[in-house]
This record gives C-alpha cells, structure tokens and sequence, in this order.
C-alpha cells in the first residue's frame, strides 16, 4: 500500500503470505465464518447418532430376548451359532440400510433450510452450495451404516445367540432363558444416552444463551427505526468538487419527508464488514506501546443524535465545520480514556500516520459514548468519528442513516423516489439496520438453532430409551411384583421401587455427562459470548430438565407396576 509507512511497507513485503487453492474450491470466506461451526455441530450429530444407535441396539436386545424360544427349537434342529449370528446381523443391515435411506431423504429435504440459516434475501449476502447428493455423500453413508451395524448390531447378534435350547424349551412361556441378564446392559445403555444428553443439552443452552446475550447486549445505539440507504454517485455527472454540495442537498430533501424523524450519512455503519482503522499520533499520550490504533469512521452532523448515541460532553458536528485545515473530530470514551486517561480530551489534538510523515493536527471537539463497531462481540472500542463535511477528497458513494417514525422498511420506496428524483443516475441499495444486525448473527443463530434442537432429540431418544428399559425391567419381574404385592407392598412402594432404579440410572448418567460437557464445552469456548463454558447455571438446568423428562418416562412403567394382579402374576410363575 503507497500510503504506508517505509518499515510498513517493508514487513509486508516480507511478511505476506501467498494462498493457493484448487479452481474447484475457490477461496471461501464462507469456509473461514462457518467451518469451525459446522464441525462443532458434526460432532453434535454424532452425538445424537449414538443415543439413536443405543436406543436400537436396546430394542435390538429386547427384541432378542423375546425370540429366545424360538432360537432354541433353531438351535435343536441342527442351526449353527454362526448362522443365527448372521441372520440377527442380516437383519440390523436392513434395518441400517432403511435408516440411512430415510436420512438421505430428510437430508435432501433439511438442507436448503439450513443454507437459508446462512443466507439471507440480500444478493450480496446470498449464499449458494451444491446440495446435490454424489459418490462422496453416498460413500460417508454407506460407511456409517456398515460401522453402525458393527457396532451397535453384533452385540445384540451375539447375545442372541447364547441360549442353552434344553433350558428355554423347558421353560415356562412367559419366562425366558437368562432372564435379567439384559436389563443391566440395557441399563448401561440408557446411563450412556443420559450422559451424552446432557452433553447436547449443556451445549445447546450455551450456544442459546450466547445468541440471546448477543442480540439483547447494550450496542451505544438504538438499532429499530433504522433504514439505511447505500448511495452511488460514481455513475452520475457530479464534479468531485461538487460532491459534499450534493451530498447535503440529498440529505436535507430526506429530512423533509414525511415519517423521518432524523437523518445523516456515514462513512461506515456499524457491524457491517467495513473497517478503517489508523495508528493515532498524540503528545501527551498515555495509550501503551502497540495500542495506539483506533478505528475510524467519517460521519455528517445529526448522526448521534440518529443512532441515538449519547453525546457526553463537547459538541456534535455542524455545517459550519467546512474543509480546511483546522480539522475537528469527536472520539468515543473508550479512546480518551485510552489516550488521557481522566483528563479533559476536549480541545487535545493528535495526528494520524500518512506515509512517513503525519496528518494535519485533528482537534477533539466532542466525547460520544461508546459503541460497537465491527462486531456484537467487540467490547467498548477506542474510535473516532471525523466530519464528513471537512474532507476534501469525499467519495463518491456513502450511506444515509435516517430514523423513520414508524417501520423503516415502508420509507425504502419513498426515500428511493426522492433521491431519485433529485439525482438521476443515482445508485440505491436500502436495507433496515436491524436486518443488517441479524446478519452478523448468523452464524451464532444458526448455533442455537441446529444445537437446540439436537439437545431436543436427544431428549426424545433419551426418553424412549428409558422408557423401553423400564418397561421390559417391569415386564420380567411381574413374578416378583406380584409376591411384594401379595405380601403387603402397596402401590405406592412399587412405585418407589421402580422410580428408584431410574433415579440411579439417570444420577450415574448425570455424574459422567457432567464430567463429559466440560470436557467438550471447553472446545466451543471461542463461540460463546456473555457466558462461561462452566457456567453453573446452565449444567443445573440441563440436569433438571434431565432428570424431570427421565422421571416423566419412567412414571408410566411404574404405574403400571403398581397395578400387576398377585395372582395372574404368581399363576405365570
């Protein structure tokens, strides 16, 4: 860069890096905003896909266990271990094989909805993939498939097979072969879904809780009642000199519309990807080494009082602050308290660096409160704002900052005709600055919504699975239920009883979940704003809603344990 400094100039040659990459992938600033992001929630959808996969191998068991006759005459009749071994195996690949071709389905289907996520109406803001399925996608889930098969399917082939035939033919109906044995594996299961659970639901509250804290954390401006209007010039016949006169023509005739309350322009608004930042050279600067740089932005009279920023002491800029050498700028608190410190900023001057030389002297005049500038996340930013009117040189595009009375986004037509009217040519992109809030939360939105509604899925399966643990638990002591009834033990007790047993399922998958979310939380500490990845809160709160929706399934099992007749149960026996 020309106007650079000599060193400057200097380390860049020497320091740049160069960045290649294949035509087919292009550079992507979409890969560097969302990467990291997606792969945060990839491992959120392994998550979910274990607690899936160990509900089905729990069903897988059970479903097992009620074969068990079955397998037994299979096995008397001359069937090999083996043979039973692939049949189970045969079966969870179709079972497999459905599911993923149910979830290519959904995805083909959800996909579009998550790229709008990303996206947003705006041309230049629109994202665009390709969603289309090819050998790659098809090959990731061919593999998960098989791996899921392996994993959670032959175990229950195995199990399967372990029936001494002589025992369960001889045995009653109702009973079959090693009874219990499955239900604390099962059990085992349900602890493991409980913890990775509370692992999705931890994460899905910081995420939601970074995003609400975000989108409700003090900014130094008032965002609703915004419109903001890019305008264009570079295609009109106006004289570079004639550009400021121009300038404040439009701007006055927008101040004269109905429904605005107040109107100004800017160099820059805030949060919108646009920065200009220079090194501050002042006498008398108590700013430290390697601190002496401060954003900027170049802004006409009436825009604190638009942005409804408060003016904390000195002036805000006028008309009569005209081009010439006396230059005057307003800072923000966060920059005079970074450059003097508890002095009076006001009537200090200080330069810039141009080259290897420095600007004219620029006289403080006025102290703003502080405001965000490139970022939602920033904290108070040491920035100052220089009068559009005094430049020299102005460019031929800039945005106007109006305040509607009303919604903002019914002046888009009204102000368009207006400044079209009074400068044809003139090019106009509007769009309302919440909106342009919004965008810079995507990524953060996007957090909160795919991970809450993994933390909500996880909490169906997690449900489903205890509840089927439960009932078969119930299902096989219905022989003992019905001597504890017979013997004195009233509903209540039974009750207990069975509540009692989730009770330490779910404490034991609470414990390991909690060991488990610090250790993944603290990966995703860098997306979290306003929150601690170990936050107290949070963890109490998931374990809450745990523990609620786990007694919640395990209440009906109970119920019904309580209402086993003696009689038909001890008959069965």
């Amino acid at each position: 860069p020309p106007d650079w400094s000599t060193e400057e100039q200097k380390e860049y040659r020497t320091t740049r890096v160069l960045t290649a990459e294949p035509i087919s992938r292009g550079f992507s600033g979409l890969r560097d905003q969302y990467g990291n992001a997606l792969t945060a929630l990839m491992a959120g959808v392994g998550l979910v896909l274990m607690i899936a996969c160990a509900n089905v191998a729990n069903l897988l068991l059970g479903r097992a266990e009620s074969r068990q006759r079955e397998l037994a005459i299979r096995l008397a009749i001359g069937a090999g271990r083996g043979r039973l071994a692939r049949q189970f195996l045969t079966e969870s690949l179709l079972l497999a094989a459905a599911g993923a071709l149910v979830g290519l389905l959904v995805a083909h289907w959800s996909t579009p909805a998550m790229v709008r996520l990303l996206s947003s109406d705006e041309p230049t803001s629109a994202v665009s993939l390709d969603l289309a399925l090819n050998g790659r996608i098809l090959g990731f889930t061919t593999l998960l498939a098989v791996v899921t098969i392996l994993v959670f399917g032959l175990w229950p082939a195995l199990r399967a097979t372990r029936v001494d035939a002589q025992i369960t033919i001889k045995a009653p109906s109702r009973v079959h072969g090693e009874g219990p044995a499955r239900v604390p594996f099962g059990k085992a299961l349900v602890v493991g879904q409980v913890a990775l659970s509370l692992v999705l639901v931890v994460s899905a509250g910081l995420f939601i809780g970074t995003f609400r804290r975000l989108s409700s954390s003090p900014a130094g401006f008032e965002p609703d009642g915004i419109l903001l209007v890019n305008v264009d010039l570079r295609r009109t016949k106006v004289a570079s000199e004639g550009m400021l006169a121009v300038e404040r023509g439009m701007i006055e005739r927008v101040r004269e519309l109905p429904g605005v309350a107040a109107a100004s322009t800017a160099d820059i608004t805030p949060v919108s990807n646009s920065t200009w930042n220079d090194d501050i050279v002042m006498e008398g600067s108590i700013a430290p080494v390697g601190k002496t740089v401060a954003w900027f932005n170049e802004v006409s009279d009436d825009y604190f009082t638009t942005m409804k920023t408060r003016l904390l002491a000195g002036r805000d800029f006028n008309p009569g602050d005209r081009p010439g050498p006396a230059r005057v700028a307003i800072v923000s608190d966060a920059w005079a308290r970074r450059f003097v410190g508890d002095a009076n900023p006001l009537g200090r001057q200080f330069r810039t660096k141009v080259g290897d030389t420095t600007s004219a002297p620029i006289t403080i005049v006025g102290v703003v409160e502080n405001s965000k500038y490139r970022s939602l996340r920033d904290d108070a930013e040491a920035t100052v704002y220089l009068a559009r009117s005094q430049n020299p040189e102005p460019g031929r595009s800039t945005n106007f900052v109006l305040r509607a009375v009303g919604d903002p986004a019914t002046m888009t037509g009204v102000v368009t005709r207006a400044l079209t009217e009074l400068q044809p040519g003139v090019s106009l992109e509007a769009e309302t600055f919440s909106r342009q809030l919004a965008g810079s939360l995507r990524r953060e939105r996007m957090l909160a919504v795919l991970s809450g509604l993994f933390g909500l899925l996880a909490l169906l399966l997690a449900t489903l699975g205890l509840y089927g643990v439960m009932s078969y638990a119930v299902t096989r002591r219905r022989g003992e239920l019905g001597v504890r009834i017979a013997l004195g033990a009233g509903p209540g007790a039974v009750i207990r009883m069975v509540l009692g047993e989730v009770a330490r399922v779910v404490t034991v998958g609470l414990v390991l979940g909690s060991a488990a979310a610090l250790a993944v939380t603290t990966l995703v500490r860098s997306f979290l704003y306003g929150i601690e990845a170990t936050d107290p809160t949070v963890y109490l709160a998931a374990g809450l809603v745990l523990a609620a929706v786990a007694l919640g399934a395990g209440s009906l099992p109970a119920w019904r344990a309580a209402r086993v007749d003696p009689l038909e149960a001890i008959r069965e026996q």
